[in-house]
């Protein structure tokens, strides 16, 4: 017997969303006489993370939080 339902009929199965925080250090050489700052370089390293995420990680939403800062000042 044949059904009669077409795929555009067929129920929705709606997608959970979940948020995951994550939160790693990472050690990195910094010289101070190259004319970044450090600031601008963790300003950097953000964009080079998010850019990453979205790109190994195209299911995720948004990034919605990341910061960066030294920890040992």
């Amino acid at each position: 017997m044949l059904q009669s339902s077409t795929l555009l009929e067929m129920e929705v199965i709606p997608k959970s969303v979940v948020s995951v925080r994550v939160s790693f250090e990472i050690d990195l050489e910094y010289d101070p006489f190259t004319g970044r700052t450090l600031d601008s370089l963790l300003a950097l390293i953000e964009d080079d993370l998010f850019d990453a995420v979205n790109e190994l990680r195209p299911e995720i939403q948004d990034v919605y939080h990341m910061q960066t800062k030294p920890i040992n000042d």
